[in-house]
């Protein structure tokens, strides 16, 4: 299955929405767009995962290195994932309780905007 990664912006909120299978072949994909994101400077980014079939270690691996980056500036990385396979391997992996994970977009772009909007 192929991956389909897009970058836009909610309300001063960087969104970058997945669809497809996250794999050792396209992380690359998720990781440029998830460091577009980043260079905005801004400490709350949203990984809408909604669309995501399918995800491994380097998917998971190129999510926390997103989460580190936004933490070093005091930020968190914010993944929308409705309940189903993708929210019970974030669970099982224990990255539930580094990732802020919403169960709808709209909660995960309202927590990470900034404080003043």
């Amino acid at each position: 299955m192929e991956l389909t990664v897009a970058g836009t912006d909610r309300s001063g909120v960087p969104v970058v929405s997945v669809t497809g299978e996250v794999d050792v072949y396209t992380g690359p994909v998720l990781r440029e767009e998830l460091e577009k994101a980043l260079a905005r400077g801004t400490t709350g980014v949203v990984v809408d995962l909604s669309g995501v079939a399918f995800i491994d270690s380097t998917g998971l691996g190129v999510l926390v290195t997103a989460h580190r980056q936004l933490a070093s500036r005091g930020g968190r990385l914010h993944v929308c994932a409705p309940e189903g396979k993708i929210t019970s391997v974030i669970a099982l992996t224990g990255l539930d309780a580094v990732l802020a994970v919403h169960s709808a977009l709209d909660d995960a772009v309202h927590a990470a905007a900034p404080a003043s909007a």
